[in-house]
């Protein structure tokens, strides 16, 4: 970690270059001959994601788990880090099938009430989670969620899961954007014959062995019922890139829904995804994305989390310049709202070992939670956008070098020309301005790409 003052010497002294932006501390890790700054504290405390998804009219949010924390404090840690960051929140396990309804005919909306009373507080959405799962499915339905070890009919089962349905959903009306209506249903085992032909295969769960698909159908038709109003969502883990198999059988399972007129919004891709140099295949989640916008759907990120084995001072930059690459696909994509973190501290992760999250277990901010900042910041901010058209590209580079050639430039907007923040108009910000144009051109194309990429 450098001060601005040590890393402007180093690049002034060292690499040529004679400015970076201030007032913030950087990260600089080598990659060849690349190098990438990745921003990891801010000097003013300023917690800027929040200010700048509102601004783009995006939601960045967060799992939170209310069992175990006192989210009814607002001064508590805890608190502070969910309404100072994020813009939406969605129970990590409060409003599941299990915990809100325990046993049969007897509904339990007590956490699920603090956390909506938690947002309405600090002017935060809240998503639902999850109406149907064959996990944590409560044990007076079935003891695993797969066995029908209670003996149900198919009308008793569907009658079960209506009336689940209408009762969560009415009670949290006008309170929630939108439901996972159905959460993990394919099988992870899917044939790339069968997918390549326009076939799925459903989980063995109780819902699909007592019931059949129409437990599917039923489950959004009931909640849109509940709720006209309502966004509804079918959720599930590796579909992210649309070259995984199990993602092509999600694809010819929604379309097959979209086909069947069932009330869909749209695809949850949960993301719980590894971090490393090349993980993340932009490309193929930038195409899933844009097939299901071509079937008039959204298609959100609905628990992102970032595993790394590598918690040294590199591994945890290219864990941020992952969380980055994807905070710039769903930023750029029209059909996807919003992107969820699946918890706050590392510690307290399911995945708590691989640290993969955005803060510590101390609640400092990791290099992770900058570079969905930066993301965030560059986007809102048009730094960049010389010629003030509303984007940034090369006609911008064309403006800051005729005003710096020429001491004037129409049209021209110093501020945004002044692409790294320093006060002067200077060959420096044709190099920030390139950089910017790169690398959202590669994230867009699936090549990856640093911020601030500088080639010595």
């Amino acid at each position: 970690n450098y001060t601005y003052e040590e890393l402007n010497d180093y690049f002034e002294n060292t690499l040529g270059i004679n400015s970076i932006p201030n007032p913030i501390k950087y990260s600089l890790f080598a990659d060849s001959d690349n190098y990438r700054i990745i921003q990891t504290a801010s000097s003013n405390g300023s917690k800027p994601n929040k200010e700048a998804a509102d601004q783009l009219k995006k939601d960045v949010g967060v799992a939170v788990s209310i069992y175990n924390t006192n989210i009814d404090d607002d001064n508590q840690m805890y608190s502070k880090t969910i309404y100072q960051n994020f813009n939406m929140v969605v129970a990590e396990n409060e409003m599941k099938f299990d915990a809100t309804e325990p046993s049969r005919n007897n509904f339990n909306y007590y956490n699920g009430d603090r956390l909506i009373k938690f947002a309405q507080r600090h002017n935060m959405k809240v998503r639902g989670h999850a109406l149907c799962w064959h996990s944590q499915c409560p044990q007076w339905v079935s003891k695993d969620g797969y066995s029908n070890d209670k003996g149900w009919t198919k009308t008793e089962l569907l009658a079960i899961l209506k009336n689940h349905i209408f009762n969560v959903v009415k009670h949290f009306k006008g309170n929630i954007c939108e439901w996972d209506v159905v959460n993990e249903v394919l099988d992870d085992s899917q044939s790339e014959s069968g997918v390549n032909s326009g076939g799925y295969k459903m989980r063995n769960s109780v819902w699909y062995n007592v019931i059949g698909l129409e437990f599917l159908d039923s489950a959004f038709v009931w909640a849109h019922q509940a709720d006209p109003d309502m966004d509804l969502y079918i959720n599930d883990y590796s579909c992210d890139y649309a070259n995984q198999t199990k993602a092509k059988a999600m694809y010819n399972l929604v379309k097959n829904l979209v086909k069947r007129k069932v009330p869909i919004t749209g695809v949850g891709l949960q993301c719980h995804l590894g971090a490393g140099p090349g993980w993340v295949d932009s490309l193929n989640m930038v195409k899933n994305m844009k097939q299901y916008e071509e079937l008039g759907l959204k298609c959100i990120i609905t628990e992102l989390d970032l595993g790394t084995s590598d918690t040294s001072e590199r591994g945890l930059n290219i864990q941020a310049d992952n969380y980055r690459t994807i905070t710039n696909i769903f930023l750029n994509a029209k059909n996807s709202p919003h992107a969820i973190i699946w918890g706050v501290t590392d510690d307290k992760s399911w995945r708590s070992n691989e640290r993969p999250l955005l803060f510590d277990a101390n609640f400092n901010p990791k290099p992770a939670y900058f570079g969905v900042c930066n993301a965030l910041k560059i986007k809102a901010s048009k730094l960049g956008d010389a010629n003030n058209d509303g984007s940034v590209n090369v006609n911008d580079i064309t403006t800051i070098a005729t005003y710096i050639l020429n001491g004037t430039a129409y049209p021209f907007n110093f501020n945004n020309a002044d692409a790294n923040q320093d006060g002067i108009i200077n060959v420096n910000d044709i190099t920030s301005t390139a950089s910017f144009i790169l690398d959202n051109h590669l994230s867009k194309v699936g090549l990856g790409g640093g911020m601030f990429a500088v080639n010595e």
